[in-house]
């Protein structure tokens, strides 16, 4: 299932956070893989981008992200693809934000 992400960049078309849309505090975030998923980097944006070389690895139906954004831990909640097509990568992370808090985020991705 998320084996189909390898080499491919991806970006946001939906963020929600608790039910609301904050797309628009991650509308410059690009996502990439490498082609053995075990390196990428995370673009942030809109305010302030950074490039933030990870490692990752990325099993069956889980992906382990180590380094990402300074300050900011997260934790993977959920993962998946639509099926064979790929064209669609939504998971779930909950994000630890220094000022305010821990939250879940639900990521809609689409290939760039």
């Amino acid at each position: 299932m998320i084996e189909c992400v390898k080499a491919t960049t991806w970006v946001p078309v939906s963020v929600t956070k608790a039910g609301s849309s904050v797309l628009s505090d991650f509308s410059s975030f690009k996502i990439t893989f490498d082609a053995a998923a075990t390196g990428g980097q995370i673009i942030t944006g809109p305010t302030n981008p950074e490039t933030k070389t990870v490692t990752y690895s990325v099993g069956e139906n889980a992906i382990t992200v180590t380094g990402g954004l300074t300050g900011w831990s997260t934790t993977l909640v959920t993962a998946s693809t639509n099926g064979d097509a790929c064209s669609e990568f939504k998971f779930t992370v909950n994000i630890t934000n220094p000022k305010t808090g821990a939250a879940d985020y639900a990521f809609v991705l689409k290939k760039q």
